[in-house]
């Protein structure tokens, strides 16, 4: 089964080294919503990363550590957000990402975020 520690804190010291690197000021309006932990400012840093086919590692890193933390314990509140987080990650066809959704896929997570995960590996080659 793959495990997820490795993957938190690679991404855990990704998201701290993050300011070490150069953003745009969308990227940063993102990023500072991503770390603010507030559910409806991380609803609209993927949207918005979404709307804007944002690659940028040092944000998504941030969006993947959320949803790795928080997919399995997400109140009914916070799926859709949670499917916002899939899709961002999914849509970029970064294969860094490919791991955490399938690890979500075959979780007890609940199936609408599953669901998203599953929908999102189908659609896109990593």
């Amino acid at each position: 089964m793959f495990s997820l520690k490795p993957l938190l804190v690679g991404l855990g010291l990704a998201a701290l080294s993050s300011s070490a690197f150069a953003l745009t000021t969308s990227e940063q309006l993102n990023y500072d919503r991503l770390i603010s932990g507030d559910i409806n400012q991380v609803k609209q840093a993927a949207q918005s990363i979404v709307s804007s086919n944002n690659s940028n590692p040092e944000v998504l890193d941030v969006l993947a550590q959320y949803l790795a933390k928080n997919y399995l314990a997400a109140a009914d509140y916070q799926l859709d957000t949670m499917a916002w987080a899939c899709r961002a990650l999914g849509e970029t066809g970064n294969a860094r990402y490919r791991d955490l959704l399938s690890t979500i896929v075959n979780s007890n997570a609940h199936k609408k975020i599953r669901k998203y995960a599953k929908k999102i590996i189908k659609a896109f080659t990593f």
